[in-house]
């Protein structure tokens, strides 16, 4: 069965505060909070000159999420696309864009729970 892995570039940010992490969690438990939270994480630079915004290769799709933000209609349809993928056996990285907000980890977290759920 495939797998659906949602994160972002990197994860300890202060920034996140209070939107991601709460407002008194100290910086050495971040990863453990985001853990809770996501299921994946990019460690940045890995694929920093990658210009395709999908790769397909032999046994899963990457996705690397640069936008400066994401619509609700975006992040529905990245839903739908982690759908048909997942159902073709395909495991799938989307991996959002860290920015000075939580908002990557809060789009991450949606598409976590929209694709799982056939109404979106």
């Amino acid at each position: 069965m495939a797998t659906l892995f949602v994160g972002t570039s990197g994860f300890r940010y202060p920034a996140w505060k209070p939107g991601f992490y709460p407002a008194r969690l100290p910086a050495h438990q971040f990863l453990k909070h985001y853990a809770e939270r996501l299921n994946c994480v990019e460690i940045n630079y890995t694929f920093r000159k990658l210009e395709v915004p999908e790769v397909i290769t032999a046994d899963f799709v990457y996705y690397r999420l640069r936008k400066p933000e994401y619509s609700e209609e975006d992040v529905d349809a990245l839903a739908v696309r982690a759908r048909e993928l997942l159902a073709a056996g395909r495991d799938l990285y989307l991996m959002f864009k860290h920015e000075e907000t939580p908002a990557g980890a809060l789009n991450a977290e949606l598409v976590l729970k929209k694709a799982g759920d056939s109404n979106c």
